[in-house]
């Protein structure tokens, strides 16, 4: 999740508050949160990643164009295109049911302590399901 998380790479770690209630009990899932979920293909390895589409959602994937993401199914991506293993690079659309919580603080070292905000890049959502436009999101 570089460089949201971790952005000295792998010598120093940044520690996080994950706040699960809303995520796992009130299932609200926010376009641009930052997510903890268990890795599709290691299934007792848990992964960080931004949370850019929801279910009826469509996204612009560089190299495949627009996917519409299935019913109780999330698009989930690193920070780091390049680097990361994400729903662009091997999982494709991932279950909602993986989702375990949202990183909402950077707690240590001290100097990083800060709320990790909602983020989207820009012109990647095309249209999002129960919405108008997605600029108005």
């Amino acid at each position: 999740m570089q460089p949201t998380l971790n952005p000295r790479g792998a010598g120093e770690r940044d520690w996080v508050l994950v706040e699960k209630w809303s995520v796992k009990v009130m299932h609200r899932h926010e376009r641009g949160d930052v997510v903890v979920l268990w890795a599709p293909d290691a299934p007792h390895q848990q992964i960080v990643k931004r949370l850019l589409a929801l279910e009826g959602d469509t996204i612009d994937v560089p190299g495949e164009g627009a996917v519409t993401v299935p019913e109780g199914r999330c698009w989930v991506e690193g920070d780091n295109g390049k680097e990361s293993l994400d729903s662009r690079s091997a999982y494709g659309p991932v279950h909602m049911g993986l989702l375990e919580g949202r990183v909402a603080y950077i707690v240590w070292p001290p100097s990083r302590m800060r709320r990790v905000k909602p983020a989207c890049p820009p012109g990647r959502l095309l249209h999002a399901a129960g919405a108008g436009e997605p600029d108005a999101l």
